[in-house]
């Protein structure tokens, strides 16, 4: 059963690479790299997508549009909060750097540094705070069933 399993695979070595010599007979050995490595970048539209998605979670659960979540200068409690979340979100789903989310959300490294910290030190032990957590979990919930609907589907539920 393992020898067949073996040529199996020895086979689909031996098709794959004839295919590949096609393609590198037919756009040239430069062109065929290029398309391997971009072949291999995550798609630009999921990571969007992805991001649209914790964008509508985030304002949803803090009640923000998203033009006053990245747009306002309002400096109330909630709009903090919230974008806070929307960039450890940003940060934890997509393995962003600090970065890439300030020119998302056209703020300093710092300030995304500072939001990223605020939730993971949220504590239980606060009050208010504790209500940031559950709020931090629900969120948590929801992204990770729709993103794992997108990834399956490839559209958002």
């Amino acid at each position: 059963m393992k020898i067949k399993y073996n040529m199996s695979e020895s086979a689909n070595s031996l098709e794959l690479i004839s295919n590949l010599n096609k393609v590198i007979e037919k756009r040239g050995l430069n062109k065929t790299i290029e398309i391997l490595k971009k072949s291999q970048e995550p798609e630009k539209g999921l990571q969007e997508k992805i991001i649209n998605l914790i964008k509508e979670a985030v304002c949803q659960s803090f009640n923000i549009t998203e033009k006053k979540l990245l747009f306002g200068n309002s400096r109330k409690h909630n709009r903090r909060w919230a974008l806070s979340f929307y960039c450890y979100f940003v940060y934890v789903s997509l393995d962003y750097t600090q970065k890439e989310i300030s020119k998302i959300i056209s703020r300093t490294n710092a300030c995304v540094s500072k939001y990223i910290k605020d939730v993971l030190t949220l504590s239980e032990s606060i009050i208010y705070e504790k209500e940031l957590i559950d709020k931090k979990e629900q969120i948590e919930k929801l992204l990770k069933e729709k993103i794992n609907h997108l990834l399956r589907y490839g559209e958002e539920k």
